[in-house]
């Protein structure tokens, strides 16, 4: 019996594959959905020029819950180089993600000439996200340590002074983020739930042969460039946004981005499956995430596909 991912399921499982541990699949569904969501959350005012890049982190900053990561989501809050930080994190008994409450003054980022300074990291013993902020004209700081309790978080100011005296405390483990749609971290993260390492991957969603500005208007996107949208392209309309693997098309290295469609390469026989309700399984290795703006817009190419029904 295959183990299922979300609506992806991967071909070479064992017939005695482990059964999935259900509350890291749902916490791996529901923090994907929140970093899909991720422009929905109040972040405060949107920058003048309307652009809100978002990168998402897990880090593991609860000592009462050792065993759950935390998601933290961090966008530009204004033009002035502040960031602002969300954190989200999972009750295993209701098996329910949530916003943690009381997070508005995390901030880290670097302002203008003589501005603010803020840098967060966590604690290595578990024990909360450590903020320190300091004007780079005068040097004066602070340091603050956001720790949880039941959906909230708690801010404790653990130290005042100029920056070059920084405590050591106060100085905890950097955090790595990621853009929001390279999900490599949180599948690796979640690699068993995940497809994280898997090498053929099924999918379902329907073959459609569109014109690229059908491909477009489908994405909701325009492309930046003049082109002849007339010409017509094979994708793979994935039933739901969802992870998909392979290599990145400026160094192959391995990587898994966040879709809803999948361009497929013309070969033999394909025309018999359009507009169909079917099953796609595609190669990691023949599958490439490019790194240029080509329609569809941030979706992969793959080729020498198969499907079933």
């Amino acid at each position: 019996q295959e183990t299922e991912v979300s609506t992806q399921e991967t071909n070479n499982k064992e017939e005695d594959a482990p059964e999935v541990d259900p509350v890291k699949k749902a916490m791996y569904e529901q923090y994907s959905e929140i970093i899909d969501n991720a422009s929905s959350y109040d972040f405060g005012s949107v920058p003048l020029d309307g652009q809100r890049p978002f990168t998402y982190a897990l880090v593991y900053m609860d000592s009462a819950n050792p065993d759950i990561p935390q998601l933290l989501l961090k966008t530009r809050l204004n033009n002035n180089g502040y960031n602002g930080v969300k954190i989200f994190s999972f009750d295993k008994d209701t098996k329910q993600a949530y916003e943690v409450q009381n997070t508005k003054g995390i901030m880290e980022g670097v302002a203008g000439v003589g501005g603010f300074r803020g840098s967060l990291t966590v604690d290595s013993d578990k024990n909360g996200l450590i903020a320190v902020s300091w004007l780079s004209g005068t040097g004066y700081a602070e340091g603050y340590r956001y720790t949880l309790s039941g959906q909230d978080a708690i801010s404790t100011k653990e130290w005042e002074g100029t920056i070059t005296d920084a405590p050591d405390n106060l100085r905890g483990e950097e955090i790595t983020w990621s853009d929001s749609q390279d999900r490599t971290l949180i599948a690796q993260a979640f690699s068993d739930v995940s497809i994280f390492d898997k090498k053929q991957i099924t999918v379902q969603g329907r073959l459609r042969y569109l014109t690229l500005q059908e491909i477009l208007d489908l994405q909701g996107m325009q492309y930046p460039a003049q082109m002849d949208f007339t010409e017509r392209e094979y994708v793979f309309v994935l039933d739901k946004k969802q992870d998909v693997a392979g290599r990145a098309a400026y160094d192959s290295s391995y990587k898994i981005m966040r879709t809803t469609m999948i361009e497929v390469d013309p070969q033999d026989g394909l025309d018999q499956y359009l507009d169909k309700d079917i099953k796609m399984t595609y190669s990691v290795d023949d599958t490439m995430h490019p790194h240029d703006a080509r329609i569809p817009m941030y979706s992969p190419f793959t080729k020498n596909v198969t499907f079933s029904e």
